[in-house]
């Protein structure tokens, strides 16, 4: 409550949201995360996989394009084969 544009302290609560199940509640705290920090792979990773568990699929390929090229391949291919898109997905991993 003290430093509420503290990108790290906003990425434990969405965490910690995510971790007991709050997706809606998590979202909104990671895009929090990447408002405050663009360059945070984990948090935009983690942003497209939470849009992902709350039935936003469109939502989260906008958001795994903006990774393309910097997160893993390993997870960037898993983001978008759960995202509905199994093809690039794959040309990712491979």
């Amino acid at each position: 409550a003290l430093a509420p544009r503290d990108a790290g302290y906003r990425l434990l609560l969405a965490d910690i949201y995510l971790k007991n199940g709050r997706f809606q509640a998590a979202e909104a705290t990671y895009a929090d995360v990447v408002e405050l920090q663009e360059d945070n792979v984990r948090a935009g990773l983690s942003l497209a996989l939470t849009r992902i568990a709350n039935g936003r699929p469109e939502g989260a390929l906008g958001v795994l394009g903006m990774l393309d090229g910097r997160a893993a391949p390993a997870d960037l291919g898993l983001a978008y084969a759960l995202a509905g898109q199994p093809d690039r997905g794959i040309a990712i991993l491979a």
